[in-house]
């Protein structure tokens, strides 16, 4: 078996160093250069190019007419027990429960007006 034949050229230095040595084909001669420097030319390339991510355009649904119907008729209990807690209509200690009532009904006010694209 026949060792592969190196074609002539500018290698690295087989004894180390910072040089390349031309090599003729059969031996290595005496004539050496620097290795290039650095092109400054372009930027060097990173090892794994980031890759952009999709663009997802957000679908915008429609109204669901069924719950935009509830928002608007839990509104009106949540307006009304709003009103007699901050005005203070019941004295006699239902204030409390005015209170709850409204912090119910404005709940559903909102779980309602939340689901208006389903």
């Amino acid at each position: 078996m026949q060792p592969q034949e190196v074609p002539p050229g500018w290698y690295p230095d087989p004894r180390g160093g910072l040089f390349k040595r031309y090599w003729d084909g059969t031996a290595w001669t005496e004539s050496t250069v620097a290795f290039d420097p650095p092109s400054t030319d372009s930027a060097p390339q990173p090892l794994f190019a980031p890759q952009p991510l999709p663009v997802v355009q957000a679908e915008r649904k429609q109204l669901n007419a069924f719950f935009v119907v509830l928002t608007a008729l839990s509104a009106i209990p949540t307006a009304f027990f709003g009103l007699a807690y901050v005005n203070g209509a019941y004295t006699d200690g239902a204030s409390s429960l005015t209170g709850m009532a409204f912090l119910w009904c404005a709940m559903w006010t909102y779980v309602w007006w939340t689901l208006r694209h389903r």
